[in-house]
């Protein structure tokens, strides 16, 4: 993993780019071309570096209550 997979990383942590093509949004930022962003993450998913590239909802503006529930098992 190198700076730019570094850049990757933290870009991707924030504000996702909502446009057409947001991987090249991200290249842009960095300085690479969108199909060296597309495998760079692909790689970092590869080898476990990078579980997923998901949205996270706001559960309680959508609505939904939590419950946090633990339990010992011997």
């Amino acid at each position: 993993m190198d700076i730019t997979d570094r850049k990757l990383l933290n870009l991707i942590q924030g504000p996702f780019p909502m446009v057409d093509q947001p991987f090249q949004k991200l290249g842009e930022e960095v300085g690479i071309s969108e199909q060296e962003v597309l495998e760079r993450l692909a790689e970092l998913k590869r080898t476990n570096v990078l579980r997923q590239i998901s949205a996270i909802f706001d559960t309680r503006r959508l609505g939904f209550k939590t419950t946090l529930v633990a339990m010992a098992y011997e």
